[in-house]
């Protein structure tokens, strides 16, 4: 009896810690709207890494953040440094245009130190940095590699 009770103790307090590790690490997230489609669909579970740093992220790569209280994934286009021009209904960055993106705002600007151009995938049905600008690195919550 006592070694079922010890094992059972120990179950428990494995589970207990792996449940505890995954939280501080990981965030479970389910996608809200068309924005990143195809990648991800309404409805979509997703899980996104908290462990991160500003050197972890890349042109590429999918965050999650906080805009205006939403929070909102989308994928990162340029990163500090880069060149963005929206010209022409047509966005470039670091003078290559990026097809699909189209855009009817006319601007050009070099992203900040700690900040990111992000778009979403569907972009015709997204609001994201084309219309807001970049955002600030500590907005980000969560990473998804691709």
């Amino acid at each position: 009896m006592r070694q079922k009770t010890y094992l059972f103790m120990i179950s428990t307090s494995i589970a207990l810690l792996l449940s505890l590790a995954f939280v501080f690490n990981y965030r479970i997230i389910i996608v809200s709207g068309e924005s990143m489609r195809p990648e991800y669909n309404d409805g979509q579970i997703i899980i996104a890494d908290r462990t991160f740093t500003i050197n972890d992220i890349s042109s590429g790569d999918i965050v999650v953040f906080n805009h205006n209280g939403e929070t909102c994934i989308k994928r990162v286009l340029a990163m500090s440094g880069d060149m963005v021009k929206q010209h022409d209904g047509k966005l470039y960055i670091n003078d290559v245009i990026e097809v699909p993106y189209t855009t009817l705002v006319e601007d050009a600007f070099v992203i900040a130190e700690n900040e990111f151009y992000v778009c979403g995938d569907n972009f015709n049905n997204s609001i994201d940095s084309r219309m807001y600008g970049p955002i600030e690195y500590e907005e980000i919550d969560c990473i998804i590699h691709v």
